[in-house]
């Protein structure tokens, strides 16, 4: 009986250090923790953590890089007719500045935003959000040769 009751709070404890982790590690993503002060709540922030998996010829690429172009649509497919932001602030339509990127067994991740990234210019505003629906359209070249790349399916809401 007691090696059970100790079983159920060693579990319990378990658990709320995994929640507590990941509480810690979405908030370390955006921004708010650590060295980084909190946003206002009524601000919305300037960059978003982005992460996904790009398949080509159906195998996860394998990088070292792949060049990404990112932007925010009013359509759930295609490019859309308006781009509310752009990595490189392009009205409509695909960008033109690329952004090479880390990939891993098809695995990349980004902060949306981050003007320190070569290629991206622009950071995210809240108006981007003023309008629903949006959707994240991604583009993706292996080597960034112009011409190359291919827009990622579906977008993204």
């Amino acid at each position: 009986m007691i090696q059970r009751a100790m079983q159920r709070l060693w579990n319990a404890r378990v658990c709320s250090l995994v929640i507590l982790a990941a509480l810690l590690t979405a908030l370390w993503g955006t921004g708010a923790a650590g060295a980084n002060a909190p946003a206002a709540p009524e601000s919305a922030p300037t960059v978003l953590n982005y992460q996904g998996i790009v398949l080509v010829d159906g195998e996860p690429h394998e990088g070292p890089n792949g060049y990404f172009k990112f932007a925010i649509v009013n359509a759930a497919s295609g490019d859309g007719t308006i781009n509310y932001w752009a990595n490189d602030g392009q009205a409509s339509g695909e960008p033109i500045a690329a952004i090479p990127l880390p990939v891993s067994e098809g695995l990349f991740n980004v902060l949306l935003g981050d003007i320190s990234l070569s290629g991206m210019t622009e950071v995210i505003d809240a108006s981007v959000f003023a309008t629903e629906p949006t959707y994240l359209r991604v583009w993706f070249s292996p080597n960034g040769i112009p011409g190359t790349y291919e827009a990622l399916e579906p977008n993204q809401r």
